[in-house]
């Protein structure tokens, strides 16, 4: 059964406002009225930018982890394999 999702959101300086009412989705009409939020007024929402961070945080903690395994292990096999590749 598709999602029934719904979000009103108002500009209190301009009496501007959106109203949706969607299907499908479950978030679509959230992440729709924060971008109506964004062009209204130039501000992200706490919603949009909580978003914003959790989109940029795995791929950066992948990264981090990634990079301290490659030296940790650039660390502990080089000096064996440059001890073997020398003779001593």
């Amino acid at each position: 059964m598709p999602a029934l999702n719904h979000t009103l959101r108002v500009n209190p300086e301009t009496g501007n406002g959106i109203v949706l009412l969607l299907s499908g989705n479950r978030s679509l009409a959230s992440h729709l009225g924060d971008d109506w939020v964004y062009w209204e007024t130039g501000k992200l929402t706490t919603a949009a930018r909580e978003r914003f961070w959790q989109s940029r945080l795995v791929p950066a903690l992948i990264a981090i982890g990634t990079g301290a395994i490659a030296i940790g292990l650039l660390t502990f096999i080089t000096p064996g394999l440059l001890r073997q590749i020398s003779g001593h």
